[in-house]
């Protein structure tokens, strides 16, 4: 290369690097050029020997800089090929979080399978009713139930419970309603349910549940329905339920209550209260007398007769009364009947009240429904209740 050329390219590298490096290129900066008059003219061969050595003098620095930038790519492009060649390996920790929060198995369509009642709300399953679906269908992915965190109310068969409860609920976070069906849901799967204090209600329906059993509610402090439809409880379990304080609706229909330890019952809050096809007996009503908040009491094959139901005299709190086949009342019960002014339904049908009394029940004007069957109640006094009730709505005679 002509000696111009080569001190030309050398002296603009080394301009280049210099600033690169943070390093003035300004002769003044650099404090090696003696004469300023030459600081302007760094190509010129005459006169330019002090440039001419600087630029020389800077080789060796250029060529070190070369050299770790290219050891510096070569350094980049290994370690690139590296990262991308090997995968992404999140920390232990990282790892056991991802594996509780996220549901396993196989994502199952529940609205594709036979039986299965859904219920959805944006896009998301809130209501699972399983109950029809066939137990060799739902046994292998009952515990696919995990994957539904939005599921607020869920129907089960007690029959596919295989494994504790929790397990197949621990992602449905938002479960507040729990409903259990079938004789093999017992005491001690009730024990796994300690720990579900967010429910609101719960059904033991048909259950093999005993007073014992039924000791963990009290720690379901949240709760506000509970249904032991056809469970063997008894009068026991009401020391429990009386807990609640959040209590509105109890559902005792086929249990073994007879109303003989009935008083726990009576200074709750309960609003809704059914006791049909028990053994209740008369001596409970007292207790039911001092609930008070009850507005709606089912009494349908229960053997309360006249003498109780004089306890719920002047009750102005009730709204709905049913005494269907209640053969122990008789026209003894008609004025305590007619004295609960804001009955808007009662049955009397399959009592024992006459049906030339039965006009009587005019007086009840806020009535808007009422049953009269099976008391031989023919067309005409039919059309004279409907005539003086003003806001019935049905009758069924």
């Amino acid at each position: 290369m002509h000696p111009l050329k080569e001190r030309q390219h050398q002296g603009f590298f080394s301009d280049c690097l210099g600033n690169s490096w943070g390093e003035s290129s300004s002769p003044a900066d650099a404090g090696t050029i003696s004469n300023p008059k030459t600081a302007h003219e760094p190509f010129m061969i005459p006169g330019c020997k002090a440039v001419a050595a600087d630029r020389i003098a800077m080789r060796p620095r250029a060529a070190a800089v070369w050299t770790w930038l290219a050891v510096g790519v070569v350094c980049g492009l290994l370690l690139g090929c590296e990262t991308t060649s090997r995968p992404t390996v999140d920390s232990p920790s990282e790892l056991d979080s991802l594996s509780q929060s996220e549901p396993e198995g196989t994502i199952v369509d529940w609205e594709s399978i036979a039986g299965a009642i859904v219920r959805q709300r944006d896009d998301e399953i809130v209501v699972l009713d399983l109950r029809s679906v066939d137990t060799e269908t739902l046994s292998p992915i009952v515990d696919r139930i995990q994957q539904l965190p939005r599921l607020t109310e869920l129907f089960l068969p007690a029959s596919v419970i295989t494994t504790d409860l929790p397990g197949i609920l621990k992602n449905c976070k938002s479960l507040t309603r729990l409903r259990i069906y079938g004789p093999s849901f017992s005491d001690d799967q009730m024990l796994t349910l300690i720990d579900f204090k967010p429910l609101q209600a719960i059904t033991l329906q048909d259950t093999s549940v005993t007073d014992a059993g039924i000791v963990v509610l009290a720690n379901m402090t949240n709760l506000r329905e509970v249904s032991l439809m056809g469970t063997p409880v008894t009068d026991v379990c009401l020391t429990t339920l009386a807990k609640l304080s959040k209590l509105k609706k109890l559902r005792l229909r086929q249990t073994g209550i007879t109303g003989d330890r009935f008083d726990p019952i009576a200074e709750t809050a309960i609003e809704d209260l059914e006791l049909a096809e028990t053994e209740f007996q008369s001596v409970g009503m007292a207790a039911i007398a001092k609930m008070p908040s009850l507005s709606k009491l089912n009494l349908w094959m229960t053997k309360v007769n006249d003498a109780g139901l004089a306890e719920i005299k002047d009750d102005g709190k009730l709204t709905q009364l049913n005494l269907d086949n209640c053969e122990g009342v008789s026209n003894v019960s008609l004025p305590v009947i007619l004295s609960l002014s804001k009955l808007k339904l009662l049955h009397i049908g399959g009592t024992s009240i006459t049906p030339d009394r039965l006009i009587e029940l005019s007086e009840l004007k806020s009535l808007e429904t009422l049953f009269i069957t099976r008391l031989d109640a023919d067309q005409a006094i039919a059309s004279q209740l409907r005539s003086e009730l003003p806001s019935l709505k049905r009758l069924e005679f």
